[in-house]
């Protein structure tokens, strides 16, 4: 049993196997229907989980990518690779949650946490269906970076993507098509990668209607120590592919840089379990440590507080710290060591990000900053 969760009639011993468990192949082409490509799969060695997360889940993962990777495939054959789609199936009737990990392959916590939560789920006390896609970006997955080394595309921007598109607007279509279509609920896994920090957050798009409604239930529901509200849904998302399919989304973010922290890691399991629970589909889940804090605004990493000039940054302060207008953030060194600008903050609230690399270039995200709503 993984220490982080409580036993359960829908959470079982890592030693049983199953035909619930299912995966799809890889292909190069989407299968026709798709569960006739579902096959069983046997289920996490957990005592090697304990011992060492990262290797256990590749080890047993039999990721494509990864094993093309190991045995020298050129780039271009794992750049058309599509994601392995997991399901596991409950015995009864219930809602559909879709679960990706590893949108960007240089995000980890999602990819072990999502696997995580598949090797506890049992099928006998599970009401409805889980699928999961993770890694969903298996070439960025196998190179660690962010994007794509075949084509430079960001997966977390092109969606819905496109069947006939370049390699990666295939990936986005492959998942928009037979993962989240059909989904009562889409959880996106991601964190700060390598090249943020951002605090352990859940975020979702605080617009009107039901949709949005019950994304805002299954985010409160996740209890993360951060509740980021979103007024718009930037293009490109798998939140954005979502919604205009009508599926409630939320996603969640972590601290990253290249480190799994055990707390981060149990609260995004625990996180995915009480959201099942509050849907009805598992009978108990952990609760959550502390109430959240909730912040609003665009959480768009794309944008935020941005350098002015070429330089060095030194920053003054940590994710999740409530600052002031015109608080300084950070400052700018030039190659002297001299101070050139000062990055300050452009209002009240909380530190949502934060860049990790020094080194920046006039345009870069540096900081954001979002507005908190519960003071």
């Amino acid at each position: 049993m993984v220490p982080c969760l409580r036993q359960s009639p829908a959470l079982r011993p890592a030693a049983q196997h199953d035909a619930e468990h299912l995966v799809v192949a890889d292909q190069r082409s989407a299968p026709d229907p798709p569960v006739a490509a579902y096959e069983a799969v046997s289920r996490l060695d957990l005592d090697g989980f304990r011992a060492n997360p990262t290797a256990t889940v590749l080890r047993n993962a039999d990721f494509f990518t990864w094993n093309m990777r190991t045995v020298g495939m050129g780039a271009e054959r794992v750049g058309e690779a599509l994601p392995r789609l997991r399901l596991t199936r409950g015995r009864q009737p219930g809602p559909t949650v879709a679960i990706l990990g590893g949108v960007h392959g240089d995000e980890l916590e999602g990819v072990l946490a999502a696997r995580r939560v598949l090797a506890a789920l049992d099928p006998e006390g599970l009401r409805g269906s889980v699928r999961v896609a993770a890694p969903a970006h298996p070439a960025a997955w196998a190179s660690v970076t962010r994007a794509s080394p075949v084509d430079d595309l960001n997966l977390a921007r092109v969606f819905p993507g496109s069947p006939e598109g370049r390699p990666t607007e295939r990936v986005a279509a492959y998942l928009t098509d037979r993962l989240i279509a059909g989904a009562d609920l889409l959880i996106d896994l991601h964190s700060a990668g390598e090249g943020f920090d951002m605090p352990l957050l859940a975020g979702y798009h605080a617009g009107e209607g039901p949709r949005c409604e019950r994304a805002a239930e299954a985010a409160r529901a996740f209890g993360a120590p951060f509740l980021w509200q979103h007024p718009d849904l930037s293009p490109g998302r798998s939140l954005s592919a979502a919604a205009d399919l009508g599926v409630p989304a939320l996603y969640v973010e972590g601290h990253g840089g290249g480190q799994v922290r055990s707390a981060d890691l149990d609260c995004y399991v625990d996180g995915v379990l009480r959201v099942l629970h509050h849907l009805g589909m598992i009978e108990e889940a952990p609760a959550p440590a502390a109430p959240s804090t909730t912040v609003r605004g665009d959480g768009d990493t794309d944008g935020g507080v941005e350098a002015d000039v070429d330089g060095y940054l030194v920053t003054a302060t940590e994710v999740g710290r409530l600052v002031r207008a015109g608080e300084r953030l950070g400052s700018i060194l030039d190659e002297e060591g001299c101070t050139v600008a000062d990055v300050r903050s452009p209002q009240d609230g909380v530190v949502m990000l934060v860049r990790r690399r020094a080194r920046v270039s006039a345009g870069d995200t540096l900081a954001i900053v979002a507005e908190r709503v519960d003071a």
